[in-house]
């Protein structure tokens, strides 16, 4: 199940990076200067993006406490 949600935000990301459902937000801390999407209400993907979108580096897929360790 978390499968297949993944598959469908990343999808919904490719389609429009700034669709709301995604919540699509810039991260602070250590990791400033990357971004974050949301899959469910616990579970993240965190990438860079380049050139407003033209190039998206996805560097993590897991829990809040994962990927923003």
């Amino acid at each position: 199940m978390l499968k297949t949600k993944t598959i469908a935000a990343i999808a919904r990301f490719v389609h429009d990076p700034h669709d709301p459902l995604l919540r699509n937000h810039p991260l602070k801390g250590a990791l400033l200067g990357k971004r974050a999407f949301s899959v469910t209400a616990s579970f993240r993907v965190v990438f860079e993006e380049y050139d407003h979108y033209a190039v998206v580096l996805m560097l993590s897929v897991g829990t809040h406490n994962q990927v923003y360790r």
